[in-house]
């Protein structure tokens, strides 16, 4: 919000929340991440991916977040199973 544009109102905050949220529940605009630190939500625009996937250094960075994302679900069932 720090970087919004002088010439337009800013938002409140919870306003903002809601219209991103609205967006994604439609279809107009990605998100992932769990909104927490250490994983904060970040948005994009449907097809962005095409664009990135063009990019080898995102493809490697796709197969590393992919990478760690199986290795937290391993963890968790370690977890679950006690055995962790």
């Amino acid at each position: 919000m720090k970087q919004w544009p002088e010439d337009f109102e800013r938002p409140n905050p919870g306003t903002l929340w809601r219209w991103l949220q609205r967006a994604v529940d439609l279809g107009l605009v990605h998100r992932d991440g769990t909104g927490r630190r250490n994983a904060p939500f970040r948005y994009w625009l449907p097809g962005q991916e095409e664009k990135w996937m063009q990019n080898p250094l995102y493809r490697v960075h796709l197969m590393q977040e992919q990478a760690r994302e199986r290795l937290r679900e391993m963890q968790d069932k370690l977890a679950e199973a006690g055995e962790w």
